[in-house]
């Protein structure tokens, strides 16, 4: 995950859209082997808070929290429901 949020996300040298693209596919499965192994430790927790914190910098990065459209790079009720599985991961 570190290496998600700090060599992925950090890149100027593309647009969010596709970083977006390839965090998303990769966190999905992370969270997926969360949920198949039972997973529940600190490290779990912080994994969970990075993804959530990735999920609201798209949602400012693709515009949806301007109040832009998306324009066809993301599901925004998609991105909605996965911040609210997040934060209840983290409850």
């Amino acid at each position: 995950m570190q290496y998600l949020i700090h060599g992925v996300v950090d890149r100027t040298d593309l647009p969010f859209s596709r970083i977006y693209d390839f965090v998303w596919d990769r966190t999905r499965s992370i969270v997926n082997d969360f949920e198949v192994q039972v997973v529940r430790s600190d490290a779990c927790i912080l994994v969970h808070e990075q993804i959530a914190r990735f999920l609201i910098l798209s949602l400012y990065h693709l515009g949806i929290a301007l109040g832009r459209q998306a324009a066809d790079v993301v599901n925004e009720d998609l991105l909605h429901e996965q911040l609210r599985k997040r934060f209840t991961s983290l409850m």
